[in-house]
């Protein structure tokens, strides 16, 4: 027994969405005072070594790494800003507030065809199964 089965799905959404939104106030304010000045700032550390404790060895504290030398030079460093100000006020959206439109249109289509074949024992075998239950 052949089985065919062909299902058409055509749907052409329209869709309209509106948004209205209140005026939306910002306020953004800095400012700011800065003044560094530093002398000669001289370090120096010598190897920095990093010891592990071995349990089984006679001399227990092993050197496993060593860091270093380090050396810092900060020589006369001035940096200056006294004072800024950033400042700025405002409204986004008029006052109406701010709407949005958006519309959408749609086309789709979609064809299923359905094919197979069967004998008819197991086809009514079938059949039987889903009514006995």
């Amino acid at each position: 027994m052949n089985l065919k089965s062909r299902v058409d799905v055509a749907l052409n959404p329209d869709l309209d969405l509106h948004a209205r939104a209140r005026p939306i106030e910002f306020r953004v304010l800095g400012g700011g005072a800065l003044d560094i000045a530093t002398g000669v700032i001289h370090a120096e550390v010598a190897a920095v070594p990093v010891r592990v404790a071995m349990p089984f060895m006679k001399n227990r504290r092993v050197v496993l790494a060593a860091f270093g030398p380090f050396k810092v030079t900060i020589k006369p460093v001035k940096m200056t800003l006294k004072s800024s100000d950033v400042r700025a006020e405002g409204v986004i959206g008029g006052e109406e507030g701010i709407d949005a439109n958006l519309h959408v249109l749609g086309k789709c289509h979609a064809e299923v065809n359905v094919a197979g074949e069967s004998d008819v024992k197991s086809l009514k075998a079938s059949f039987e199964g889903v009514f006995e239950e």
